[in-house]
């Protein structure tokens, strides 16, 4: 039977192969799969999918046209697409809660409650940010505006203890939190870098092309993950640097829900007589505690109180 198979499968490959057709159908086959590039419309056009139908779909969704939608919302700069570390941004969504992973691509994406989605939807009169800034209120202007300038430094010190405590390359959080913060004040290109080692500086300018307004929504440069390699390889470490940068990404996005949470806690915080009494309690308490030697408290608190005293209130 499987000669009786082999010749009749010869036979037909040799008819088939007269007529110089680019395609040929199976008979019996009801639904082919042809994946159609942009501007295609036949039936019979596009490569014909015969194997790994879920991982080809992926790839030709997750492609060139995913790529162009975020090079249109801003996140990414058009020329330089192919340095987005896609592996690692794909590798992040993996582990946080279906919730947080929703909420990560609609405040990309600029479908949350900003401003100029809430005018779109005719819910507000203005597009402008309700803080008071001139500016429209997108989920960028969200991350950047000066009224999150407090919890900004409050948080870029949190970044820098995760760092220290994931064994991060020498200056790649001092860089990256230069380059936000340039960003979040207009001034990212003229950050000091050449006192930086080149190799440190060729990653920092690399994220500059790129655009530093994608950051914390996780489009990082894959010039981080090779400078990260190097550290490991340098410390003799067997940890993967693309997982490191996943790990990375995920807390660049908890510091977007911390600043989103902050512009909400902004706009609805309402006026309560004993809440108020209790911060008051709470921030004396504070001030108390850190006017005492940090040695005196066990040892997992004293980190919380070697900050200045006036980023420490602003955060509690």
């Amino acid at each position: 039977m499987n000669v009786e198979m082999d010749t009749a499968a010869k036979e037909r490959w040799a008819r088939s192969a007269s007529t110089h057709r680019p395609f040929h159908g199976v008979e019996g086959e009801l639904w082919p799969v042809r994946l159609l590039e942009q501007g295609q419309t036949s039936p019979q056009a596009g490569e014909k999918v015969v194997n790994d139908l879920a991982s080809r779909l992926a790839d030709h969704v997750l492609g060139a046209p995913l790529e162009a939608y975020w090079v249109s919302k801003g996140l990414i700069r058009p020329d330089a697409v192919k340095t987005v570390n896609w592996s690692a941004l794909s590798l992040a969504r993996e582990t946080p809660a279906l919730a947080r992973r929703f909420w990560v691509s609609k405040f990309a994406s600029n479908h949350c409650a900003v401003g100029t989605r809430l005018h779109q939807r005719q819910l507000t009169d203005s597009p402008s940010c309700p803080r008071g800034c001139p500016e429209e209120e997108t989920s960028q202007h969200v991350l950047s505006c000066p009224n999150g300038n407090d919890l900004w430094d409050s948080l870029a010190s949190i970044l820098l203890q995760w760092g220290r405590k994931n064994k991060a390359a020498p200056g790649l959080m001092e860089a990256l939190i230069t380059g936000i913060s340039h960003w979040r004040d207009g001034t990212a290109e003229h950050a000091p870098l050449r006192y930086w080692p080149s190799d440190l500086r060729t990653a920092y300018e690399s994220q500059t092309a790129q655009g530093w307004g994608g950051v914390l929504f996780g489009f990082t440069s894959t010039a981080w993950e090779r400078f990260q390699s190097s550290h490991f390889k340098a410390i003799r470490s067997r940890r993967s640097s693309r997982r490191w940068v996943a790990a990375l990404i995920r807390k660049l996005w908890d510091v977007s829900w911390d600043l989103w949470n902050y512009r909400c806690y902004q706009l609805n915080k309402e006026s309560d007589p004993e809440a108020e009494q209790a911060l008051r309690a709470l921030s004396t308490c504070i001030s108390v505690a850190c006017a005492r030697r940090t040695s005196l408290y066990p040892a997992p608190f004293r980190p919380m109180l070697q900050r200045p005293l006036h980023q420490i209130l602003s955060s509690s």
